[in-house]
């Protein structure tokens, strides 16, 4: 974190929320000025590998509500995303539908990925205590949803997965 920080502080861009995955790092980057930021990403690319992603989140709303037009493929999504350890876009896509659902089980079971996702968000940031804190309240909100499956996301295989890490205590990014 400190050298993406030193490489792009000389450009004025910030580097900040830092997130690392096994197969990718996730940060926001902060600049005032578009040129800033796009040599900033420039350098970052050149010296870490390419962009996988990059999107604009100054504008109103984020892409997603245009990304994922309906429940079913927002939830497909999100599946990708979660299997993918992006967690902090899975929490973005599934909070879109979250706040419209006006079903309370459905709801519940939304919530539940959305604070797995977020748990493990913490887990990349190197905050394994507040994972650990998230994951019984991920698991109340899952037990509502009386399926194995809402959707494509398999719902027994994440509290599975769930119970694993709060019962051994320790960390491991699970496919859904």
């Amino acid at each position: 974190m400190v050298e993406f920080r030193k490489m792009v502080d000389g450009l004025g861009a910030v580097v900040k929320n830092m997130r690392v995955t096994e197969v990718a790092i996730e940060f926001d980057l902060y600049a005032v000025e578009k040129s800033v930021m796009e040599k900033s990403v420039q350098e970052l690319s050149s010296e870490f590998g390419r962009l996988l992603l990059d999107r604009d989140l100054t504008e109103e709303e984020t892409s997603f509500p245009t990304l994922y037009k309906d429940k079913v493929e927002t939830v497909k999504e999100s599946v990708d995303l979660f299997n993918e350890q992006r967690y902090w876009e899975c929490h973005e896509a599934m909070e879109q539908i979250w706040r419209r659902e006006t079903n309370p089980a459905e709801k519940a079971v939304q919530q539940g990925i959305i604070l797995s996702a977020s748990a493990l968000v913490h887990a990349q940031k190197d905050e394994d205590a507040i994972c650990l804190g998230m994951i019984a309240r991920t698991l109340s909100k899952l037990d509502l949803w009386k399926e194995d499956t809402y959707y494509a996301l398999d719902v027994a295989r994440l509290k599975g997965s769930l119970n694993e890490i709060l019962k051994n205590g320790k960390i491991f990014y699970p496919r859904i």
